[in-house]
């Protein structure tokens, strides 16, 4: 999930009911990259979508479950890291920050690029069917 996608997916959480174009409004960007990114997360099965009652046209966004839970986690990861920021000493030298970000950076890309990926089970099914073709 990309930092814009848990933007979309916090937005969401935080306000119930919301339209794709009230969320493009919102995180400031076009209907259409919102559209963009919103695809994946309803791909992934984070969102979903309902009618209005009254007029059919207009989709509400939610989260799912599953949705609820990677928001919460996301949000506790955040939570923590921001308390681990908190605990820097104040005295640091411009050296010693810039070690410390560098290390940080590394050890970022080094988790990344060992973590599980995920691949979408819809995408897989579609590209295997048309190559069978």
């Amino acid at each position: 999930m990309s930092f814009e996608q848990y933007l979309l997916l916090k937005q969401i959480h935080e306000q119930r009911n919301i339209t794709l174009s009230e969320l493009a409004d919102d995180t400031r960007t076009t209907r259409s990259a919102a559209a963009r990114k919103l695809r994946a997360l309803l791909l992934d099965g984070y969102v979903e979508q309902e009618a209005k009652m009254d007029d059919r046209r207009v989709k509400y966004l939610r989260l799912t479950p599953k949705g609820e839970n990677v928001e919460n986690d996301i949000h506790q990861v955040f939570l923590q890291s921001a308390k681990t920021w908190n605990q820097i000493p104040s005295d640091l030298s411009d050296d010693e920050i810039n070690d410390f970000l560098t290390r940080y950076q590394d050890n970022l890309a080094i988790w990344d690029r060992n973590r599980p990926k995920f691949h979408r089970p819809v995408v897989r099914a579609r590209h295997q069917a048309t190559s069978e073709d």
